[in-house]
């Protein structure tokens, strides 16, 4: 897992409706009239031209709000040095507090449109991320416990739309699932192992979705060009993909029980949760005399402690 130290990530634009700017990503709307637009459902934007990665403008409002959040928690955009890890572990904590934020939303109406689009925002948020904001945390056990939190979300809430017959009827389900599984894939490279991934792949080939696995989070971030999306019907190009289809054939429950192992860690979201809580959510205390992690509400006096200015005299820079 990586050690990298705190990014030097830009403050997070604007991501909603007709701007959808996104940090480093320079991620963009297509233009009136290009192709991108023609198949757009209404309340949908299709990032940097690529008709599959399609997000709803709700969540991209959502997440522009998460993102302005982040940004106050991020030391480079206030000229502080607070300790390598720190804007690491105040996104830990800011996901962490949407994600319980989403979990009641979920418990009130698992259903609700404003349920999917929580999720989605959280989803879009931490996929235009740059590498190791999270894998970077210097706590292992709590990295491998945050994936599962993230999955175990995922996959409550897409198996509950898709057991009622819902979640084919969401434009851009497809999409915001496979980019959940891509994050969790590129989280998971260096070790661990989630079943998430492949069971909403499982889920999507049963709906008649596209199941490709993604090239990359957001498509064009990598310098992909509209066109080289996946195909809508994923084609048999591995064992696999192979499995993923006949697995399709069965109904949620024995495909999941044919495909995890026996002691798999549960999904079950109020469960996966509530051990997460206890063990990590809201237990970390950023400094002495700090009002956590959102340094725009800090006292003066504290914000002076870790200023750049302050450090540069005391290393002599």
């Amino acid at each position: 897992m990586s050690t990298a130290a705190h990014s030097s990530r830009h403050a997070m634009e604007d991501v909603s409706n007709a701007r959808v700017d996104a940090p480093v990503h320079n991620l963009k709307r297509p233009r009136s009239g290009e192709d991108a637009d023609d198949d757009v459902p209404d309340g949908h934007v299709a990032i940097n031209g690529f008709k599959t990665e399609l997000w709803s403008s709700k969540a991209l409002e959502l997440a522009n709000s998460i993102g302005e959040e982040s940004d106050k928690r991020n030391p480079d955009l206030h000229d502080m040095h607070v300790y390598g890890r720190f804007f690491t572990y105040g996104l830990y904590d800011l996901v962490e507090t949407k994600l319980k934020d989403w979990g009641a939303l979920f418990k009130k109406d698992p259903s609700s449109m404003d349920t999917w689009y929580a999720l989605e925002a959280i989803t879009f948020f931490i996929a235009t991320l740059e590498e190791g904001d999270f894998s970077g945390i210097d706590d292992e056990k709590r990295f491998y416990a945050f994936v599962h939190v993230f999955c175990a979300a995922w996959h409550t809430l897409a198996k509950h739309l898709h057991t009622a017959g819902r979640l084919a009827r969401i434009p851009n389900a497809s999409n915001v699932l496979l980019t959940a599984a891509k994050i969790v894939d590129n989280w998971l490279e260096e070790g661990g192992n989630e079943d998430m991934p492949t069971l909403v792949r499982i889920m999507l080939c049963r709906d008649g979705l596209s199941w490709a696995n993604k090239s990359t989070g957001i498509m064009g971030e990598n310098g992909e060009k509209p066109g080289d999306e996946p195909a809508r019907k994923k084609k048999k190009t591995s064992s696999a993909d192979t499995r993923i289809e006949q697995l399709a054939q069965l109904d949620v429950t024995e495909a999941e029980k044919e495909y995890r192992k026996a002691r798999a860690k549960t999904y079950e979201w109020s469960t996966v949760w509530k051990k997460y809580a206890r063990e990590y959510a809201g237990l970390t205390a950023p400094i002495q005399g700090a009002n956590g992690f959102d340094i725009t509400k800090w006292p003066a006096a504290v914000r002076a402690r870790y200023s750049l200015d302050r450090h540069d005299n005391m290393f002599g820079f």
